[in-house]
């Protein structure tokens, strides 16, 4: 897909690995307001904007299912340390355009193993989808 994601300063995709299960959701806050003998509700936006990005990566193949195992853990390790929210930016190769989610937190990563190959699911909720 020649697409690199970075959360902070983590790795999540880098350009020459496997993506797929790409989406993006994007949401925004809005209060329903209704009254006793109103034929209508009023919905009012909030201008809270979100954008929820959820993809798979598979990782190259390592050299050993040890060398696999142990970037599994270190990995993970490396998520867990990393800054609460941070900013999430998208790049495509096939262009200069950046595309950043504001003050992204990552709210579920699963990594497993296949033989040598490592396999990362992430989800990442942040603010409002911005390009550059």
């Amino acid at each position: 897909m020649n697409v690199a994601i970075t959360w902070g300063a983590v790795s999540l995709a880098a350009a020459d690995e496997a993506l797929s299960n790409l989406s993006l959701e994007g949401e925004r806050a809005a209060q329903v307001q209704g009254s006793l003998r109103a034929a209508n509700i009023k919905v009012i936006d909030r201008r809270n904007s979100g954008t929820l990005l959820a993809f798979t990566n598979t990782r190259a193949p390592l050299s050993t299912a040890q060398l696999a195992k142990q970037f599994l853990f270190s990995h993970q390790l490396a998520l867990a340390a990393a800054t609460a929210t941070a900013d999430c930016t998208v790049v495509f190769s096939t262009g200069p355009v950046t595309y950043t989610i504001k003050n992204a937190l990552l709210i579920s990563s699963r990594g497993r193993l296949l033989g040598v190959t490592t396999i990362h699911d992430y989800v990442i909720k942040g603010g409002l989808l911005i390009v550059s």
